[in-house]
């Protein structure tokens, strides 16, 4: 009797905590004056759509062809293909929604096994890998890599983001590589063109701005 009364307890618990946080951000995103009392406070909401839960893709189920790692650092997903980026077994890649994988790796010509980002623009995947940045054009069946030697900052590369013509790539401490055609050639921002930091770790493009996430602040650039 003792441990349901706990339970029915915890349960109550778990849903006000719930009900608070969704009150909050709903007061928090701004509803419109008829879901509002007159001190701006949310008086009634006549439906929620809640997350009911979250499912981990397991390795090594025998559902599944084999996600190699389960450490995952970056996932991107474009047409109905997810694309998961591992810290230590390259690229897993799924086209029916994580029933079936194939891997990607250095035997198939990645720079490293370790990809810390990736992006996917107009069927073209850009991967941030340890020993630079790898692009395929064929849905990872062929791989060219990007280093120093062709430009890039360093060969370390923590994300990477794509749009048309233009690619930008972040790297560990030599700041924020940009390529303008298709990665033949690089034009590298660090601290002195204004960047807050040389250890760059994110970066989006929107409009005329560049945003990018570094050790010391977020850096916009106008442009």
């Amino acid at each position: 009797m003792q441990s349901r009364i706990k339970r029915i307890f915890y349960l109550s618990i778990f849903s006000v905590i719930i009900t608070s946080i969704f009150f909050v951000n709903c007061s928090r995103n701004g509803f419109d004056s008829a879901g509002k009392g007159s001190n701006g406070i949310l008086k009634e909401v006549s439906y929620v759509t809640p997350i009911t839960e979250f499912f981990l893709i397991p390795q090594n189920l025998s559902s599944y062809n084999e996600i190699p790692s389960n450490f995952i650092n970056s996932v991107f997903v474009s047409s109905g293909t997810t694309y998961i980026a591992t810290a230590d077994a390259g690229i897993s890649i799924s086209s029916d929604n994580g029933d079936h994988w194939f891997s990607k790796t250095t035997a198939n010509g990645l720079g490293s096994n370790n990809v810390y980002g990736l992006t996917v623009s107009e069927k073209t995947i850009y991967a941030a890998t340890s020993n630079g940045l790898s692009i395929s054009t064929d849905n990872g069946v062929h791989w060219v890599n990007k280093t120093t030697a062709d430009g890039l900052g360093n060969n370390f590369i923590t994300s990477v983001y794509a749009t048309g013509n233009t690619m930008y790539a972040t790297t560990i401490d030599s700041g924020l590589s940009i390529s303008t055609d298709n990665g033949v050639h690089w034009i590298n921002k660090t601290t002195t063109d204004g960047l807050g930091s040389n250890f760059v770790l994110g970066v989006f493009s929107y409009g005329n701005n560049i945003y990018v996430a570094t050790s010391m602040g977020l850096s916009v650039n106008a442009h």
